[in-house]
């Protein structure tokens, strides 16, 4: 039996920590190496809690913990899991996040199954205060670079990247000067020559409850400016409606967080290159959509009704 590395970047979450690591560890598949990284720094509050929280998973030694002296960076913590981890299988999982317990088990048998490919994924659940709120389903495989150059997460969160240790040592690892999209950023590195194969099963529920990290406006724009800087050259191979589409889909997120600097964004979006009449009116439309409050809501609502037995076929498994 292959064994698959789990780590965990953690940072300010120690009520969630546990939780996350409870469900890598009620996996049908039992071949575990579970590395758990602390970002925080060593003389915060959020150390002494992940302290006192992890002491009997480091006693039994069903856990591997390592620690920054210093808060790093998302990037930074899955660098310093990457370097100990010793699996065949390399995964991650977000301290807010939990797996299905047949996760790892379903996506070995299918790389196994499937030894040209390297990298699978699931569907996910997204939760909001105890209801699910949206799956994202997993339908798309082969060289999916086009959809995250715009953004688009076809698999909706970084604890959804399962790799075969042979891509990981080809990519290489995260770009730690990235503090956002460290996700999406390795992902554009991996579609230069590798392919994903889909499971369309819920594997992953994703919990958006936590919003303590929405960055600031400058450090958004800085990240979306360097990422789009970074993969000019991955993106100049796209003609021009595509890259009208990548520019436009970057610049969606700042234009809903920051309505206020709508003016300036979309006005900025031209140094990139012509953008149509058709991507400025579907900024406003979706800008106006998510003003709406009371429409969203009832679409999130319509939405949880038809997944209102997830979570509950979740709760169970594990």
């Amino acid at each position: 039996m292959k064994k698959v590395s789990v780590i965990i970047p953690t940072y300010k979450r120690s009520d969630n920590l546990v939780r996350a690591i409870d469900s890598v560890l009620s996996q049908t598949y039992r071949n575990l190496e579970v590395i758990v990284v602390d970002d925080n720094d060593e003389n915060s509050k959020y150390r002494d809690e992940n302290k006192k929280r992890l002491e009997r998973y480091i006693k039994d030694g069903s856990i591997i913990y390592l620690k920054h002296k210093k808060n790093r960076n998302g990037a930074a913590a899955r660098n310093t899991g990457l370097r100990r981890c010793t699996g065949d299988y390399v995964t991650f999982l977000d301290d807010d996040d939990v797996f299905v317990n047949t996760r790892v088990e379903r996506l070995v048998d299918l790389l196994e199954a499937n030894p040209s490919s390297s990298f699978a994924y699931s569907s996910v659940a997204i939760s909001e205060y105890g209801r699910v709120i949206n799956v994202i389903r997993a339908n798309k495989s082969g060289d999916l670079q086009y959809d995250v150059l715009c953004q688009r997460s076809f698999f909706g969160t970084g604890s959804n990247m399962f790799f075969r240790r042979g891509a990981i040592d080809r990519v290489g690892l995260f770009d730690e000067k990235f503090v956002r999209h460290q996700d999406m950023e390795y992902m554009v590195r991996f579609f230069r020559t590798g392919e994903a194969i889909p499971v369309d099963e819920v594997l992953v529920v994703k919990y958006i409850d936590d919003i303590s990290n929405i960055p600031s406006y400058s450090v958004l724009k800085q990240m979306k400016e360097m990422y789009l800087s970074k993969f000019k050259g991955d993106i100049d191979k796209y003609n021009a409606d595509e890259r009208d589409m990548i520019y436009y889909c970057n610049y969606y997120e700042l234009l809903v967080l920051f309505p206020h600097e709508s003016n300036k964004l979309v006005k900025e979006l031209n140094k990139y290159g012509r953008v149509g009449l058709l991507s400025y009116l579907k900024i406003y439309i979706k800008m106006f959509y998510n003003k709406c409050s009371l429409i969203k809501k009832l679409v999130a609502y319509m939405k949880s009704i038809k997944y209102v037995g997830v979570l509950r076929g979740l709760s169970n498994e594990n």
